[in-house]
């Protein structure tokens, strides 16, 4: 169970007043293997008392059990999926650690476009890093809200907690783009309301289905490709410059490129093709 607390009875905070606060709050998460190998990296918040955290699906997706820790040294592990939606990529997990204060939730309708933020997380592990930004746009697509802001989203953060200035949590950390300065994104922290209570065994976790059911290669475009030094020489150095832009209506985080090289090499009497 967890409360909205109303905005309006709340004074403004500065940065280090909620870091100080609320930072033992904010858990590092480590999603594990049936070997126990680090599958992801990721963070998650206390909403109450009982030991229940907040954070992204997509964190502990795939995974066969998963040990959280807090930045005062506290370890424990996930014992149960207590609610759980793919498609807003968030959910509610009950852990082994109890009696941790938990973060107020704020009203994310309440935000605007231009607002100081801050956010809390764990990227690359380390521990209770402060991120501070700005609601640089709020974005709608295909049903879905997303919150977009310039405090950076590192691998690791991804499930922290996104405050405003009042010190209320209104966004969940989500994704980011690596070719992106600034472009970072948050769900609304109102989706917990839409979330139906479904327990379940962490290791039994769906996963999450494509918001969109183009295909793969209508996503990406690749344009301005520049070739720098490419000679006809099998030694020659070769750079390759171009950029990237998104076809799709949501945010896209991981793309991997191929790079096919492809080229002739003249011999007496022959011509060989080779690919790279």
């Amino acid at each position: 169970m967890f409360i909205l607390f109303p905005m309006s009875t709340y004074a403004e905070m500065t940065t280090s007043q909620i870091a100080k606060k609320y930072t033992p709050a904010v858990v590092t998460i480590v999603a594990l293997d049936n070997n126990d190998q680090p599958l992801s990296l990721g963070s998650g918040f206390f909403i109450n008392t009982e030991g229940d955290i907040v954070t992204n699906h997509h964190v502990l997706e795939g995974c066969a059990k998963a040990i959280i820790k807090t930045t005062k040294g506290a370890k424990g592990e996930i014992l149960e999926i207590i609610k759980d939606d793919p498609e807003l990529d968030l959910l509610v997990a009950k852990t082994s650690i109890k009696n941790i204060p938990p973060v107020p939730l704020g009203d994310s309708e309440s935000i605007t476009v231009g607002d100081d933020i801050v956010a809390i997380g764990n990227p690359a592990g380390l521990e209770g890093t402060i991120s501070k930004g700005i609601i640089s746009g709020i974005r709608k697509a295909e049903g879905f809200q997303f919150i977009q802001i310039t405090a950076p989203i590192s691998p690791g953060s991804s499930g922290g907690p996104v405050f405003n200035m009042l010190g209320r949590v209104i966004g969940v950390a989500t994704a980011y783009l690596d070719e992106g300065q600034n472009l970072n994104f948050a769900m609304p922290i109102n989706n917990l309301r839409s979330l139906k209570l479904n327990r379940t065994k962490l290791n039994l976790l769906p996963t999450a289905k494509p918001k969109s059911v183009k295909n793969d290669k209508t996503l990406v475009e690749v344009f301005n490709v520049r070739y720098q030094g490419c000679g006809v020489h099998s030694d020659a150095l070769c750079l390759i410059d171009f950029s990237i832009r998104n076809l799709s209506d949501y945010p896209i985080t991981n793309i991997k490129l191929l790079i096919l090289y492809y080229t002739k090499y003249y011999t007496e009497g022959a011509t060989e093709n080779k690919f790279y």
